[in-house]
């Protein structure tokens, strides 16, 4: 089966980038004109393909319809710049919102509710000033420190829905990795006090510190919200993380792009941890300088850090920040297709497919250039790639657990999609035993290898390891486990739910985090052969069938983080 031709999408030819980035502030009257784009697109703009034959194919044989030809045409169209980076709560967002709901219900999958294939909810957008929001000045030598605000050394934001932050003349700590674990006898905030204060934390874990964390791979302890929420818990008034290029695998661009636009669930939904009135990344050049002009060497100061012996600083620095935050409610939605199982002891049960339908959208860059992030490979690719699985599951045999094909709005605002999912399940479902990501696709060439995010964890390795072996297929450990891949993507908020979940990483990792990851040049290329996105599709298609039909469900192994509660530390 083809996927139709991609559209011309006639009602966005005026969302170009620098109208996209306004489109908030149409008038009336053109903003009753976009709205018409749902009663103009549905009957043919965006067409879905025909309805698949409604004789079952093996599973095997539903595992082969997923071709590339319809991965390529999908992801091509999502990737388009007339949906201007599919921003949350944008025209571009809504005409890709209303193409994956044609295509779930053309394939025959169940809606979600009374507004059909939508699972909608609320956001707040914050929009942050970042040139003149901040300066620095040394005690020792009265001489402002020289630190970019925006544009490559420091992005500031606000970690509530707030129209400003104000701090006058804040003292400056260096706090090490920020991490206060009691069971672990580990405490970065012994004996100073960082009330009122502004603090310098690492990013990530102590990476050298043998059989107290993970060795070389992240734990919970090294995610950034955990260091916000901890320096909260400890009164301080803001926090700054130090970006490390090396762990995270992306530079410093990438993290100004992604914390452009900040968004926070409505009141009802998850809030964010903390108590701070002030958040940032900067780069680890930065904080060498700012450290240098506190008499501190940044890299004896590190090397510290990495042990349970080092003692937090006081440093001669102050940090003075007036900014001023843009807010907007923005309406977005997950798009959720269901096919039910067909045992009636095992239908309540199922196995959730996710991917990301909204990216960043399109907005200034620091030349002043308008730009557009069409997020081809970060979020277009893994649309693609649901939707495939959801037509080859509706022509497959029935699973006895219930499969659930979800377009989540977005990971912004701490997983905000996977959190509404997770916070009300669509009926009949009343819990979710398995997680597949399908974020991290490749478009590349084939694979034998198989490198899984998170291996090791739960009893979900089993069922992938026999659908592997089968096709001759090695699984191996993600590289660079210090980038914490498991703790970056929706699997943390379905781990930290009890699901296990299952995620690959694609064999260009580095290089697409280098040069792509929330990076304009993030565009849909010719080049693309879709060999291993099809390849690897096939493989969590069945891979999840399995899950669906087993008569146990996948736990957690006795020795993983997530097999218990975390300690309030972590949450």
């Amino acid at each position: 089966m083809r996927i139709p031709p991609i559209p011309v999408f006639p009602h966005l030819d005026a969302v170009t980038p620098t109208a996209a980035s306004n489109y908030r502030r149409l008038d009336n009257r053109r903003a009753a004109m976009v709205s018409l784009l749902g009663v103009c697109c549905v009957g043919g703009l965006l067409s879905p393909p025909t309805l698949a034959s409604p004789k079952r194919l093996s599973a095997e044989k539903a595992a082969l319809t997923i071709a590339k030809d319809g991965l390529r045409e999908t992801t091509r169209l999502l990737a388009d710049s007339k949906l201007a980076g599919r921003q949350l709560g944008s025209p571009g967002e809504r005409e890709a919102q209303r193409y994956v709901k044609s295509r779930l219900q053309q394939v025959g999958l169940s809606g979600v509710s009374s507004d059909g294939y939508s699972q909608g909810f609320a956001l707040t957008e914050v929009r942050s000033q970042q040139t003149g929001a901040a300066s620095f000045r040394s005690i020792a030598t009265t001489m402002p420190v020289q630190i970019a605000v925006g544009p490559a050394e420091l992005v500031l934001t606000t970690p509530e829905p707030t129209a400003a932050t104000n701090l006058r003349d804040v003292e400056l700590l260096f706090v090490g990795y920020g991490i206060t674990a009691p069971e672990l006898q580990w405490d970065d905030y012994k004996g100073i006090d960082v009330r009122g204060k502004v603090v310098l934390v690492l990013d990530g874990d102590p990476q050298q510190t043998p059989g107290i964390f993970g060795g070389s791979a992240r734990t919970l302890y090294g995610r950034w919200p955990y260091k916000v929420a901890e320096a909260g818990r400890h009164g301080a008034a803001g926090v700054l993380v130090v970006h490390d290029p090396s762990a995270a695998g992306h530079g410093f661009a990438a993290v100004r792009n992604a914390w452009a636009h900040q968004y926070y669930l409505s009141p009802e939904g998850r809030k964010e941890p903390g108590s701070v009135k002030l958040r940032g990344f900067l780069s680890d050049d930065a904080c060498r300088r700012l450290l240098q002009a506190g008499g501190q060497d940044y890299d004896t100061q590190h090397r510290a850090a990495e042990d349970r012996s080092f003692n937090p600083l006081a440093l001669p620095v102050r940090i003075n920040v007036t900014q001023q935050h843009h807010l907007q409610p923005i309406q977005t939605a997950n798009i959720i297709g269901i096919l039910p199982g067909s045992d009636p002891h095992l239908r309540s049960e199922a196995v959730v497919y996710t991917a990301h339908l909204s990216h960043l959208g399109s907005h200034d860059i620091p030349s002043g250039a308008a730009t557009i992030w069409n997020g081809a490979r970060n979020g277009a690719l893994g649309i693609a790639g649901l939707l495939e699985l959801a037509r080859a599951a509706a022509q497959g045999p029935p699973p006895r657990r219930t499969l659930i094909f979800a377009a989540l709005a977005t990971q912004q605002g701490d997983f905000a999609g996977a959190t509404q999912l997770l916070s009300k399940l669509p009926t009949p479902v009343h819990r979710i035993i398995a997680h597949i990501s399908l974020d991290m696709l490749s478009p590349q060439a084939a694979s034998a290898q198989l490198f899984q995010v998170g291996r090791g964890r739960s009893s979900i390795d089993l069922f992938l390891n026999k659908v592997a072996k089968a096709r001759k297929r090695p699984v191996t450990s993600e590289p660079n486990p210090e980038r914490g891949l498991y703790y970056r993507s929706d699997s943390l908020r379905f781990a930290e739910a009890g699901i296990p979940s299952l995620q690959l990483a694609p064999a260009d990792l580095t290089t697409y985090l280098q040069q792509q990851f929330n990076q304009p040049s993030d565009t849909y290329s010719d080049a693309w052969t879709f060999e291993a996105t099809a390849q690897d599709l096939q493989l969590l298609y069945l891979t999840g069938l399995q899950i669906a039909e087993a008569k146990t469900a996948p736990t957690f192994n006795a020795n993983d983080e997530f097999a218990k509660p975390a300690s309030s530390s972590r949450k």
